[in-house]
């Protein structure tokens, strides 16, 4: 197959071949290798490609710990990392997992992945809180 033009359709396949691609080499480093979207256009198009420690040494990953770092600031529960929820009541087949910050962001400021094929997404804040408020402090 030779490409001729980059465009969405091809971008998206390319960056899955990639990805693909490149999983026994992350597994071997001991990281976690996502897409994270990317330009196209005419004849050239750009792939960014996210990468997370796995284990920091404390039994989380890097992307878990910058998580738990940012989420109660937003009004998110820390705990949420990992964890599945529905983010559209229209399509309730369609679960995703949270997974990662991205504290400069201006809009969407969490990721997650959908479990039926691995794709990533942004989330708002207002999003996730909804579905994992963070826990009422006690009140002594």
């Amino acid at each position: 197959m030779t490409i001729r033009t980059i465009d969405r359709a091809t971008l998206g396949t390319v960056t899955q071949q990639f990805v693909s691609e490149l999983k026994d080499l992350a597994d071997r480093l001991g990281i976690d290798i996502a897409s994270g979207g990317g330009q196209y256009g005419g004849t050239t198009g750009t792939i960014k490609i996210n990468l997370s420690v796995r284990d920091t040494g404390m039994g989380k990953s890097g992307a878990q710990q910058e998580f738990e770092h940012y989420a109660r600031s937003y009004g998110i529960d820390p705990a949420a990392f990992g964890k599945d929820f529905a983010y559209d009541a229209r399509k309730p087949w369609e679960i995703y997992k949270v997974s990662g910050v991205n504290p400069g962001s201006p809009k969407y400021r969490f990721s997650g992945t959908r479990n039926s094929d691995g794709r990533s997404f942004k989330f708002t804040p207002e999003c996730l809180r909804k579905h994992f408020p963070a826990p009422k402090a006690n009140a002594a």
